[in-house]
C-alpha cells in the first residue's frame, strides 16, 4: 500500500498529528524543521528562526528533543539546540515518543533509547519497532519480543512478521497469512488475510486472497468489502483508495465515494485537510473535495496542529531545494524563499 507522493518530512513526522504536551505541565512551544538549500534548522510556532539551517537533515522536536543528521549519523538535540553525546546509524520515525523512548539503531543493532536518562532498555535487536499502546516490539534471533519501558518482556512469539503496536492491536504474519496480536501476545483477530495494515480510526485496512483491498472493526469482522485496488488508512473518518485506472481518491466508513478518484497520489486526511496531487502539482482539498489551498507546490506534507510544510517549487528557487511552512488559509508563516535570499544567498 505503497503511495509515491513526496512528502516533505520537515520532519515533523508528517503521519500524524504532533503534540509536543508534557505530563503535569503546560505544552511547551512548538519547534519544527525546515529545510533551506539543503541545510536543516529549527522554527518555532510563529514562524522565527531558533536555530539556522546547518545540519544534513533535520526533524521535529518530540517533547524535549529534536533530531538531526550530521554525516552518516543521528543525533538528539535538546530545546537549548545542544546536541547529545551519542551517535547513531538510525533513528526509527515515529509519531509520538511514548515515555521518552525512541528505537534507534547502532552498530550492534535496534535498541530502545531513553534519552533523558542516557539509557538503553533491554537488549540489541535484528529490528525494532517504536513503542506504541505501551509496548515496544524488537526480533532478536529466536523470534519477536514484546517489552515495556521498564525491559519487562510481556510475552514471546515464533510468528515470522510482526508489526508494530496501533489501537492496541499489531498486525502479525503466520506462514503466509496475516493477522492481529493483542497485547497479550494472542491472536486477537485470527489470521485470514493476505496483507494486514495498522489499526486507524478503529478500523484496518486488509488485503483478501483475491488482492482486493477492504477494512475490519476491531473485531475482526469486515465493514468494508474487499473491492479496492489500493486503500487506507482512515483518518477523520475517510481512507484514500486507488481506483483501477489509477487514479486517487477518499472513501468514508460506509464504504460511500465522497471524493472521486482524479489524483495522481494523496495522503490521509489531516485536521480535515489533505495534501493531493494533480499534474505535479501539490496543494489540499477538504473533505468535500474543494481545493482550499491551491495545487502549486512540489511537495506537500500533512497537516498538524493547523500547520504544514510544503516543498516549494524549484522552477522559483533556481533548483535549490527549499521548504516553507503553511497554516490551514495557505498563509506562509515561515517563507523559506524570502529566508534564502536574505539570510543565505551569497
Amino acid at each position: 500500500m505503497k503511495v509515491m507522493f513526496f512528502v516533505i518530512v520537515a520532519y515533523i513526522f508528517a503521519s500524524a498529528p504532533l503534540s509536543c504536551e508534557e505530563d503535569g505541565g503546560s505544552p511547551p512551544s512548538r519547534i519544527m524543521a525546515i529545510h533551506v538549500a539543503n541545510k536543516g534548522g529549527f522554527v518555532n510556532d510563529q514562524g522565527l528562526v531558533v536555530q539556522r539551517p546547518q545540519y544534513d537533515q533535520c526533524r521535529g522536536f518530540r517533547g524535549e528533543y529534536g533530531l538531526v543528521k550530521l554525516g552518516s549519523h543521528w543525533k538528539f538535540i535538546n530545546r537549548s539546540f545542544k546536541l547529545l553525546d551519542r551517535d547513531f546509524t538510525f533513528i526509527v520515525p515515529a509519531p509520538v515518543s511514548e515515555d521518552g523512548v525512541y528505537c534507534v539503531k547502532t552498530q550492534s543493532g535496534y535498541r530502545f533509547y531513553r534519552p533523558a536518562s542516557d539509557t538503553f532498555i533491554g537488549d540489541s535487536y535484528r529490528l525494532a519497532h517504536p513503542f506504541s499502546s505501551g509496548l515496544g516490539l524488537a526480533k532478536d534471533d529466536e523470534g519477536w519480543i514484546a517489552l515495556r519501558s521498564n525491559s519487562e518482556v510481556i510475552f514471546r512469539t515464533g510468528l515470522s512478521v510482526v508489526n508494530g503496536f496501533s489501537e492496541g492491536f499489531a498486525a502479525a504474519k503466520d506462514g503466509n497469512i496475516w493477522g492481529y496480536l493483542g497485547g497479550d501476545g494472542k491472536m486477537a483477530i485470527p489470521p485470514s488475510f493476505a496483507k494486514a495494515e495498522a489499526f486507524s480510526d478503529g478500523l484496518a485496512c486488509i488485503q483478501a486472497a483475491a488482492g482486493k483491498w477492504g477494512a475490519i472493526d476491531r473485531n475482526g469482522l469486515i465493514v468494508l468489502d474487499c473491492a479496492f485496488d489500493d486503500l487506507g488508512p482512515f483518518t477523520d473518518g475517510l481512507a484514500r483508495f486507488r481506483a483501477a485506472h489509477g487514479a486517487w481518491g477518499f472513501v468514508d466508513r460506509n464504504g460511500v465515494v465522497v471524493i472521486e478518484p482524479r489524483y495522481g497520489s494523496v495522503l490521509p486526511f489531516a485536521g480535515g485537510l489533505a495534501p493531493v496531487m494533480e499534474k505535479g502539482r501539490y496543494g489540499y482539498i477538504d473533505r468535500r473535495g474543494v481545493a482550499v489551498i491551491a495545487l502549486s507546490y512540489s511537495g506537500a506534507g500533512q497537516f498538524a496542529l493547523g500547520l504544514a510544510t510544503v516543498k516549494e517549487d524549484p522552477e522559483t528557487t533556481g533548483g535549490i531545494e527549499i521548504s516553507s511552512i503553511i497554516d490551514r488559509h495557505g498563509t506562509k508563516i515561515f517563507d523559506g524563499i524570502r529566508y534564502w535570499k536574505e539570510q543565505m544567498q551569497p
